[in-house]
């Protein structure tokens, strides 16, 4: 787990915090997808990932458990991807 936190080249990423970026935006699109689909004027908010890593103290979580959230949010959001 420590390979997953470590952070090779400095100022960038670590394998979890890229994993955990992933899934925060598997979200965001997920209800930006079902905003557009379920309204006739969606108000459709941005977000700044990037400012995630550290608030949100992602060298904390579980990659499996966030492997299967973009896992969870990408099956459950499939009919509305599909049109």
């Amino acid at each position: 787990m420590e390979q997953l936190r470590s952070r090779p080249i400095p100022g960038r990423w670590s394998t979890l915090e890229v994993v955990c970026h992933i899934a925060d935006c598997e979200q965001f699109f997920a209800d930006r997808l079902k905003r557009a689909v379920a309204m006739d004027r969606p108000l459709l908010l941005g977000a700044e990932g990037f400012r995630y890593p550290e608030p949100l103290r992602y060298q904390e979580h579980d990659l499996n458990e966030e492997l299967d959230l973009v896992a969870v949010t990408r099956r459950t959001d499939g009919p509305a991807r599909s049109g």
